[in-house]
């Protein structure tokens, strides 16, 4: 009896450290601190470029692309003293419209004789023209090529007038950026009418005709 009092004591006392061996544990278990690792440093923002590249980049023009504005010289017409103007309209890729103004004055001519009488002819005159001209260009795989035509109204003096058509074909060439030389040829056709007083009053006219040739240089403004 006494050994089986012994026996149940000792069972009870490893039970109890058993139990208590656990608790231990679970104490330690819960109580243990997990330690961080030292944070590190906050690394430095990426580098960042701003480059075109990011933008919407603006349509490329075509070569068909034009100005919408020139102002041109009638080069031919500037050698022989009489300057020509022209404004020059892009309507589209394909039509030209030019406005043309001309304005020169002839002096008048005096004639003096060896004693030193002189006489003025009473010949001078400005002359003013005004006008249109359009071109249409063709298509092609080398420089612009254009056909088309002008019509001008001359004023000379007092009833003394002109009329000027020109039909004309041409090659464009762009010598640097909106700067253009045209050189056309054509066929020139012009009808004069005047009067002349003396003891009566006489009207004259005339038609002309032949080859024209024009070479124009001309800037577009924008």
């Amino acid at each position: 009896m006494k050994k089986a009092f012994v026996s149940i004591f000792a069972a009870l006392a490893l039970t109890g450290a058993t139990f208590a061996q656990e608790d231990e544990y679970e104490v330690v278990e819960y109580e243990e601190v997990v330690e961080e690792a030292p944070a590190q440093p906050a690394a430095a923002p990426a580098r960042t470029y701003t480059t075109t590249s990011t933008a919407k980049a603006a349509p490329a023009k075509s070569s068909s692309d034009k100005p919408f504005f020139g102002i041109g010289l009638d080069v031919v017409k500037a050698i022989g003293g009489a300057g020509y103007l022209n404004l020059v309209f892009n309507l589209n890729p394909s039509m030209t419209l030019t406005g043309i103004f001309g304005l020169s004055h002839h002096g008048e001519t005096t004639v003096e004789a060896d004693g030193g009488a002189k006489v003025d002819l009473g010949d001078d005159y400005t002359a003013i023209h005004i006008g249109a001209g359009f071109d249409y260009y063709l298509p092609t795989t080398f420089a612009p090529f254009s056909v088309g035509g002008e019509f001008i109204f001359n004023h000379y003096r007092e009833d003394n007038n002109g009329l000027d058509f020109n039909f004309l074909a041409g090659l464009h060439v762009e010598l640097a950026k909106n700067l253009v030389l045209s050189g056309k040829t054509g066929l020139n056709m012009e009808y004069l009418w005047w009067s002349e007083s003396d003891e009566n009053n006489f009207d004259f006219s005339r038609f002309d005709w032949g080859i024209a040739y024009k070479v124009y240089l001309t800037w577009f403004v924008f």
